[in-house]
């Protein structure tokens, strides 16, 4: 059986040489120093100031893989995508990176998506230039229940009617006290929220949901700002512990989540 084979699509990088030497800086980082899918080598194809970062891949093998339900394979290639990305950003400070599983069928494909996009991919280019994504979630440290609160019987006694009377007392004020909590906590998050998107370029809805996540974004943010963003990041911590929550910060990641969603699909 004949092995169709293509080119598994990394990144876009600009070329320019007279905006930079960029070009030859990611094939110089790419060089034997970083193998993509199927350990095949990583190469650049170049078309109007523009860089395609691929490396040939079979696609049939491909498709089982992004297609199956083998997460061990999948990680493995989510892990060489990420470091080919990586090593691209290493070299050169405008790189777009595309999404998982994304090929081209060949060369001239390859030019031809660059040519016919270059408005929009080096547009892309532009307001990534410089970033990192960074990934705010913010969540509850533990779960508040009302399991095990007592209920009370039928009043049937006077001193009945006050142990009764005294839970509902007691109850209230537990759900007052929650009430407050609540707000307090709100209150706080919508702090951070604030600081943090003052600093970033642009925010972007987060990965996580459920799990007692209250909060959760994505944030591109220039490099020359990121002390500001995680001192500003860091400050919130004491507060939102004092309020029972958890903040969790990853980054610095590649600008995944500010890809242009028409640039996600590729045939």
């Amino acid at each position: 059986m004949t092995r169709r084979r293509g080119l598994y699509l990394y990144a876009v990088v600009g070329t320019n040489p007279a905006a930079s030497s960029a070009g030859a800086g990611v094939r110089h980082a790419l060089a034997g120093d970083v193998l993509g899918v199927d350990d095949a080598p990583v190469h650049t194809i170049e078309c109007d100031g523009l860089g395609a970062v691929v490396s040939k891949v079979d696609l049939q093998r491909l498709a089982a893989v992004v297609e199956g339900s083998a997460p061990d394979l999948l990680a493995g290639l989510a892990q060489r995508h990420h470091a080919v990305v990586l090593a691209s950003m290493d070299a050169v400070d405008r790189v777009l990176p595309l999404r998982l599983g994304t090929v081209l069928t060949g060369q001239d494909a390859a030019r031809q998506f660059l040519h016919q996009r270059v408005g929009e991919l080096s547009a892309g280019l532009r307001e990534v230039d410089g970033c990192h994504e960074w990934e705010i979630a913010i969540g509850h440290e533990d779960t508040v229940s009302d399991k095990g609160v007592p209920v009370p019987t039928a009043p049937g006694t006077e001193s009945d009617v006050n142990v009764g009377t005294a839970y509902l007392l007691r109850r209230r004020d537990q759900l007052v006290a929650s009430q407050r909590r609540r707000e307090a906590q709100a209150e706080t998050v919508a702090a951070v929220a604030d600081a943090v998107r003052a600093l970033a370029e642009r925010v972007a809805a987060g990965r996580r949901s459920g799990g007692g996540v209250l909060f959760d974004e994505s944030y591109l943010v220039r490099r020359e700002t990121e002390d500001r963003f995680l001192a500003t990041v860091d400050g919130y911590g004491d507060r939102l512990q004092e309020r029972g929550l958890r903040l969790r910060l990853t980054g610095p990641w590649p600008p995944y989540s500010f890809v242009p969603a028409t640039l996600r699909v590729v045939t």
